[in-house]
């Protein structure tokens, strides 16, 4: 009956979260094998989804209009182009094209081993005619680059 309960509450906080923030939200396929959503918090255009899989592995999906970071003029120039990014150059950080979004995916050791991906989806890169492209953030703890490449291929815009 708990699951059953937290399942209904992240689709409602999804719900309200689509039809009040100003950019698309990302949501994952109904079926993440072996991953189950733990909890999903949104508070003033944030919108935080973590998901729990086996041996303490955990994906957390932060959605939120101000993440900064991303080189948005030459993720640009990459994708039309098709050059080799121009940006600055980050330690233990590239950029990688993961179906229909691009950004940088970054591996960090401290405190536990993780992964962030950075990214934007490539369609609003040319949409948006001001720098406010929508950005997402998944982080992996625990995880392997796969596991959260295949996570980030999940990812839909809700409608």
């Amino acid at each position: 009956m708990v699951i059953v309960v937290a399942c209904s509450h992240a689709e409602a906080t999804f719900s309200q979260a689509k039809k009040e923030l100003p950019f698309p939200v990302l949501i994952p396929e109904s079926d993440l094998d072996g991953w189950d959503m733990e909890e999903t918090i949104y508070e003033d255009e944030l919108l935080v989804s973590s998901f729990i899989g086996e041996n303490n592995r955990q994906i957390d999906l932060i959605q939120d209009q101000n993440i900064q970071g991303l080189d948005i003029p030459s993720l640009r120039e990459h994708l039309d182009l098709n050059m080799n990014f121009s940006g600055v150059r980050k330690p233990d950080t590239e950029v990688v094209e993961v179906s229909d979004y691009i950004g940088e995916l970054s591996y960090f050791a401290d405190p536990l081993p993780s992964i962030q991906y950075t990214f934007v989806d490539k369609k609003g890169l040319f949409e948006e005619t001001n720098e406010k492209v929508p950005s997402y953030q998944v982080i992996g703890k625990e995880v392997s680059t796969e596991e959260l490449i295949l996570f980030v291929e999940s990812l839909e815009a809700s409608s």
